[in-house]
């Protein structure tokens, strides 16, 4: 979260002109965030923003980085060294690359980042994550990173549901694959299957009872 603030931040190493104008328009309307609890975790939103359906208002607020923090991190370094930039238009005005996690002169950098990175467990912004990250978390994140480089050849890691296996950007070919197998292992009955199978068992239920109740009254009638 810091980063955003950082881009806009003249005095940053981080930042960057191209960043201002999407950065005004969501400022206008961001006020601030509180966390209120950790366990669970409850995070207060305000904003100068309403809807006309509550689910919009809240929709706004539920945001999540698509990449970790500690693949943004090499990222970060490279940029504020002044060996890549992120934006296009940074990158032109500075003279260096780019900043690219699937290929191109990006990745030498990168890599030489995460050896550093992860030498001295870095943690950005410290202030902040130090409180939620430690030294030997961080240092295991960037292990597990360097291991993925190493067997993918290239730094790209998200949260969908696939993930990039192999890339070959002279080619322009990806080879990508379902991350199915690392889920968590799903029940033997379907959600919808045991939804069927409580009704069917209902309904045999109320059956029944009907079907006894009527056979109990003939059977007092011809009593009669």
């Amino acid at each position: 979260f810091p980063y955003i603030f950082e881009r806009v931040d003249e005095t940053s190493p981080l930042y960057d002109e191209a960043a201002v104008p999407d950065f005004s328009v969501w400022r206008n309307l961001f006020i601030a965030f509180k966390i209120q609890s950790e366990h669970p975790l409850i995070i207060e939103y305000y904003v100068n923003y309403t809807a006309l359906d509550a689910e919009d208002v809240v929709h706004w607020a539920s945001d999540w980085p698509s990449i970790p923090w500690h693949v943004l991190a090499i990222g970060l370094e490279a940029e504020a060294k002044g060996l890549l930039a992120f934006s296009a238009d940074k990158a032109e005005a500075k003279e260096v690359e780019q900043t690219n996690y699937i290929g191109g002169p990006s990745l030498n950098i990168l890599s030489q980042m995460l050896d550093e990175a992860e030498s001295e467990g870095y943690i950005p912004f410290s202030e902040l994550l130090g409180e939620y990250v430690s030294t030997d978390d961080a240092k295991d994140r960037y292990s597990k990173l360097k291991t993925w480089y190493e067997e993918r050849g290239h730094f790209w890691v998200s949260n969908g549901p696939y993930y990039l296996h192999s890339v070959d950007i002279t080619a322009h070919t990806a080879h990508l694959r379902s991350v199915a197998k690392y889920l968590v292992e799903q029940p033997l009955i379907s959600t919808e299957l045991l939804i069927i199978i409580v009704v069917v068992v209902v309904v045999a239920i109320v059956a029944v009872y009907w079907y006894l109740r009527k056979r109990k009254a003939e059977e007092a009638e011809s009593k009669e």
